[in-house]
Formats: C-alpha cells, structure tokens, sequence
C-alpha cells in the first residue's frame, strides 16, 4: 500500500511538472508572437537583463516556435499519459478510464495550460518575455535534434509557395501610432505634428506652398542702388529675384549681405557683379526634393517655373521647414493665428491662407479630400473652376463616418457651404462656412 500511494505521489508531481512545462510553452508563444520588437531592442541596447536573449528569439523566431510546438505537444501527451496510468489503477473499465482521463485532462491542459499562461502572458509581452527568453534559449538549444526535422519541413514548405514580403510597419500604421501616442500622452500635440509633418512633405508639391508670382518682389537689372535699398528696407527680405526685361526670365539671386557691404564701398555699383545663380524647379517637384536641391547648392530660394517655361513663383527654405516644423515666424512677420473664428454652432469665418487638412481636423472631418496639401483658396478654386467672385458660393459635399453607441460606423452627409466675403483683384481675402449635416 505505501508503495501504491508513493508511486501515486510520484506520478501527481510529474503531471504538474508537465502543466508548468506546458503552461511556459504555451505563454511563451503567445509573448514572443506579439512583443514589440523595437521596444525588446531598445531593452537589449540599454543591456536589461535578458534582452538579447529575448533579441535573438525574436530574429530566430522559427526556429523558437518549432522548439515551442514540439515541446508543448511532447509534455501535453506525456502529461495526458501518466495521467491514464493513474485512472487505470483506479477505475476497472478500460472505456470509462479512457473518458475519465480525455475530459478531465482536456479541462486541466485547456485552464492551466492554455487559457491562463497566454492571457497573463498577454497582459505584458515585453516584461513576461524577458523573463521566459533565458529558459527559452537554453531549451531551443537543447531540444534541437527534436524539432530540426520540423523546421526543415517547414523552409521546404516555404519554398514551393511564393511569400508576399510586406513592410512591418507601412506610414498608414506609423502615422496612426503617432496618434495613439499622442492620445495617450507619450508625445506632445506639437511633437506629434512635427512627426505628422514629416510624413506627409513628400506628397506635397511645390504649388500648394510656394509665394505666387503676383506675391513675388523681384527686381530688374536695371534697378538703381537706392531703389534696392528702399526695396529691402520696406520688405524686410534677405533675397530678391533678379530678372532682365520680364518676370519670366529670372537671371538670378542678389542677397542683402552680398549687396550691402559693396554699395556701401563703391559709387558704381552693377548688379549683375554681385548675383548668384537661381536654381529652377517645376510646380510638381515634391518639397521634399526641392529641399533636397537647395541643401546640395547651398541655396536658400528657388524660381518655380510653369510648364511654359515662365515664372510661376518662388519657393523658400522656409516655405519647406514650415510643412514640417509648422509655421516658422521672424520679428518681420505678421502673426495670425486665428485662422478659423467660430460665429456661432455650424458657422465659421475663416483665414483662406489654412491649409485644408488643418482645416478638416478643426472640424474633426476624417474623410479627407483628394486635394489636400493645399490652401483652402487653392482648394475652392480647385473645385470651383471659376474666377473668384464677391459673395460668391462654394458648396462641398463629403460622407464620414462616426462611431456609433452600438460600437458600429455610422456614414453621415456633411454639407460646407462656401461664401467668399472677402475677394480683391481675383484673390480670395476671406472666406466663410456654415457646416450642415443630412
């Protein structure tokens, strides 16, 4: 009898040896399929323990999930073994043992080995994985004449069928992790726009940011000395174009430190003597490229020609940081930074100059237009198609879509109706809304 109730004793301590074999495997597939792989490098760059274990499963992770699913299976059937060995000393009838056995350790391996190591294992992947990993390495190494026969199968089956590689993370999935972290606190607003601003500059074309030929200060080579003084004591800029007979055929850059201290030395002055070659760009050049140009030629300013050849505008360094960095002002500029006046519940009075997308978000509109990375002029004459008029209408119909109660996305009709109360010279000055929905 003692011998009976010590091999008993025996078998129950194998069996929840095997539950907690069980219960690490299965934890640790869970942890290892869904940790942050960033987060585990950064662990492993500041030397926490168990991070470049942790690294190194996460790179081998195959291999790791062979060694996790052999040795899950082994101690599942090992443990559902002796357990029949126990209920056949007990239990005579050869069926009723069998079904005995099958649910009770179903229920044990499903509560103890399964359900519960993954849901705490869950709760926190990067901890609980640094924590498993050293285990886990050891036993990869270990077991690994077990479950080579398995990986190598695996990379056969691999091979015969054509895996479509696809980025970790695509800029839709980043841009909405810098909302997350934004909502959460771990980035500021104005971070977060920054990180925002980089993302979308390469979609933005160099029209929906340049200063229009209208709005350009350009000086012909015929211009006196005291002329360019007045011109850059009353704008305030550090560069003027420079053009011989027409708008349309700028020759070049003269920048106020190149031409201050020369008139000031010399009664003849020339302007051709102290300009600088103008780099050219075209109105679809990307800002990002642009940028990139005027990095390599050391230059601050860019002519932005049509696709005639004329003169379309300028393009400045600033105009670049500022799709980035946001609004960049100097002690010379004027600030407005109430772009949007709210009048009353739906009505709006606003600054033309916003951007759209700026825009849009003040209204919390997630559906975006196509036309985006421009201003809201640009924008209603875009979809206008006319000259801008006094008091005239501009009527924009989108569909979005809201969360509703029962956790299911709603479609809702948004009506913004458009009224131009501020037009000089074709140029919008001011402009407002009334937004609506159906």
């Amino acid at each position: 009898m003692g011998s009976f109730v010590v091999t008993d004793f025996l078998y129950l301590i194998a069996i929840i040896l095997l539950l907690v074999s069980s219960a690490f495997f299965s934890s640790s597939e869970i942890v290892f399929s869904s940790c942050n792989e960033v987060r585990i490098k950064n662990y492993a760059e500041d030397n926490k323990k168990g991070a470049r274990k942790a690294l190194y499963i996460l790179e081998n992770f195959d291999k790791s999930l062979c060694a996790i699913l052999v040795g899950n299976n082994f101690v599942n059937i090992l443990s559902t073994t002796l357990c029949a060995s126990f209920f056949v000393k007990v239990i005579l009838n050869p069926v009723l043992y069998n079904i005995i056995n099958t649910v009770v350790m179903t229920i044990i391996i499903l509560i103890f080995g399964e359900i519960l190591p993954k849901s705490f294992g869950k709760l926190n992947p990067e901890a609980t994985a640094l924590r498993l990993a050293p285990i886990l390495y050891v036993v990869t190494k270990i077991t690994y004449p077990f479950w080579l026969p398995f990986y190598a199968l695996q990379k056969v089956f691999k091979k015969k069928k054509t895996i479509d590689v696809s980025p970790s993370v695509t800029e839709e999935e980043l841009d909405s992790i810098v909302e997350t972290m934004e909502d959460e606190g771990v980035l500021d607003e104005k971070n977060a726009d920054i990180i925002h601003g980089a993302l979308k500059v390469k979609d933005v074309e160099v029209v929906d940011v340049m200063t229009p030929r209208v709005d350009m200060v350009c000086v012909d080579t015929l211009v006196s000395k005291e002329q360019l003084i007045n011109l850059f004591l009353e704008y305030h800029y550090s560069r003027l174009p420079v053009y011989s007979k027409s708008v349309d055929n700028v020759i070049g850059i003269i920048n106020q430190k190149d031409f201050f201290p020369v008139v000031c030395g010399k009664k003849e002055f020339n302007i051709k003597d102290i300009i600088s070659p103008a780099i050219f760009v075209s109105k679809q050049t990307k800002v990002n490229d642009v940028f990139s140009i005027m990095q390599k030629e050391n230059k601050h300013m860019a002519i932005v020609i049509d696709e005639f050849g004329g003169t379309s505008g300028l393009v400045t360094m600033e105009d670049c940081y500022e799709q980035v960095f946001g609004e960049v002002y100097d002690e010379h500029d004027e600030r407005n930074e109430n772009f949007i006046v709210k009048i009353n519940e739906g009505d709006y009075k606003i600054n033309p100059n916003i951007s759209v997308e700026e825009l849009f978000d003040y209204l919390a509109i997630e559906h975006l237009p196509e036309k985006k990375n421009c201003s809201l002029a640009t924008f209603l004459c875009y979809i206008d198609k006319r000259v801008p008029e006094q008091n005239a209408k501009i009527i924009y119909e989108t569909i979005d879509e809201i969360l509703g109660e029962d956790c299911r996305f709603l479609s809702k009709q948004i009506r913004l109706e458009f009224t131009l109360t501020k037009v000089e010279k074709r140029r919008i000055k001011e402009v407002e809304l009334k937004v609506s929905y159906e």
